[in-house]
């Protein structure tokens, strides 16, 4: 959980106000140092991180849905030497998903 934009400036202009240290800032705050080290270079919150995958690679990954579209995710995972939730994440970074049918069967 992140710290409002909101507070974050609030305890940076104290802090310089003040003319506060970091640890007293801290102190005062109740936050970490390094938080407040961390707030003083970049005070706009990381909303997502972007990070590579590390075990699958997700060209081979979109290359296989498109050869087999209908294969489960199981058995990408035996065939990847991975888990299935990781297969999960990797599709949900390609912004790949189960399409469901709308129409009802005739059964």
């Amino acid at each position: 959980m992140t710290y409002p934009l909101a507070f974050r400036k609030k305890v940076i202009s104290i802090k310089e106000k003040e003319g506060l240290t970091y640890v007293e800032a801290a102190r005062r705050f109740h936050i970490g140092t390094d938080t407040l080290v961390r707030w003083n270079k970049n005070l706009e919150p990381k909303l997502t991180k972007n990070r590579p995958s590390l075990k699958i690679n997700l060209d081979k990954l979109q290359e296989k849905i498109g050869e087999t579209p209908d294969i489960y995710q199981y058995e990408l995972a035996e065939e990847f030497a991975v888990s299935q939730s990781a297969i999960h994440y990797a599709l949900a970074k390609l912004k790949i998903s189960n399409k469901k049918n709308l129409q009802t069967s005739k059964g």
